[in-house]
């Protein structure tokens, strides 16, 4: 859970919903780094926490066919809001 523990405070320190009004592209940069380690997060935990993954990989909008699926990044908000689904908000 080191990774969970260090995106939290990643995120935390950056503050993106106070730098959104400075400057939404790092905000951007901050939630997109936010959902790759989620997915990340979802990949390694899947064997050992399949419901709980499940959820995240609904929430997604995508699934979890192997190890390599890590690879798998959001790049940016137009790549990963394909991946959401909208009933997820």
């Amino acid at each position: 859970m080191g990774l969970a523990d260090q995106v939290n405070s990643y995120i935390d320190q950056k503050a993106p919903w106070a730098l959104v009004k400075e400057d939404p592209a790092a905000a951007e940069k901050v939630c997109t780094t936010g959902l790759n380690a989620l997915y990340i997060l979802a990949v390694y935990l899947q064997p050992i926490l399949p419901i709980f993954t499940q959820k995240i990989t609904q929430f997604l909008n995508v699934s979890i066919q192997s190890w390599e699926d890590h690879l798998q990044v959001f790049a940016d908000s137009k790549n990963y809001a394909k991946f959401l689904r909208e009933d997820a908000w």
